[in-house]
């Protein structure tokens, strides 16, 4: 397969479809500036708050709950109030903190996706990020599918099974197909 980069690598089958993640592999990780500020905001330790932030989002993720729920409850939780603009500030920096794009990766993207590969973008993206996306990433023409749990039926396709259902969801009839998560994904099932 080549990597759009002039490097080659062997695979003992020839593979003819991707699957990327967004979070930590389309874009870049949260910076320390980012999760600081809304670590301020909800008066959380930073080095505490990304632990927490994971583990409360797969209702805002699946498309459950609504955004000023999500973060109304999660204000709740750590013990702040909030009101709803703060509630709109922190949704502003929840875009900002996922939309550092890394260039690499879209121009690996691009180079695969004009070769000839099946491609899908398979996120636990929330509702908002998913609006945003459509809206200004143009890059997202170089998938053939985009599998997001906030437009799925919500609850049942979150990960794990999400990426159990995503191979039959976008690829039914392309086999192998090589995967890609990110770091969050450490309990998620790999395919």
């Amino acid at each position: 397969m080549n990597t759009g980069n002039g490097n080659s690598h062997a695979y003992p089958r020839k593979i003819r479809a991707v699957i990327l993640d967004y979070g930590e592999v389309i874009c870049r990780p949260p910076s320390t500036e980012h999760l600081g500020r809304m670590a301020t905001l909800f008066r959380i330790p930073r080095e505490q708050f990304l632990p927490i932030y994971v583990a409360s989002r797969n209702p805002y993720d699946g498309g459950d709950v609504s955004a000023e729920e999500y973060w109304y409850q999660f204000a709740k939780s750590a013990g702040v109030e909030v009101n709803d603009s703060m509630v709109e500030k922190v949704r502003e920096w929840d875009l900002d903190m996922w939309s550092s794009i890394n260039p690499k990766m879209i121009e690996w993207l691009a180079a695969i996706h004009s070769a000839g590969f099946k491609t899908a973008l398979l996120s636990n993206m929330q509702s908002d990020m998913a609006s945003h996306a459509r809206k200004h990433f143009d890059w997202l023409r170089h998938f053939d599918h985009l599998v997001l749990s906030c437009e799925r039926a919500p609850s049942n396709l979150i990960w794990p099974s999400i990426t159990a259902a995503s191979p039959r969801l976008a690829f039914r009839q392309v086999k192998p197909c090589l995967s890609t998560t990110g770091k969050r994904t450490s309990k998620r099932r790999k395919l």
